[in-house]
């Protein structure tokens, strides 16, 4: 997200029936939302990839997201992504 926009962060307490990922239970939720431009398919599709950046050369080494999937995995997690381009929460 680059200039000015809002992040939101929220946690919960969740029970989880179905999953596509993860076994049913109790799990711990962080969402995160921004009020960026969204992501276009084949960004979603690669966001968390080790070195994928939409950043320009020497702007950004993509290892953020590539680092919380697999913190989050290795945990017993799942992570999900979902992004409209031009559909930002203002």
């Amino acid at each position: 997200m680059s200039g000015r926009g809002t992040i939101t962060i929220d946690t919960a307490e969740v029970e989880l029936a179905e999953h596509a990922q993860l076994a049913p239970g109790r799990y711990a939720k962080l969402a995160i939302a921004d009020s960026g431009a969204g992501m276009d398919a084949e960004t979603q599709r690669r966001a968390f990839e080790p070195f994928f950046t939409t950043k320009p050369l020497g702007k950004g080494t993509g290892l953020g997201l590539a680092m919380v999937f697999g913190a989050v995995e290795a945990h017993g997690g799942a992570v999900d992504i979902a992004s409209t381009p031009a559909r930002a929460r203002r």
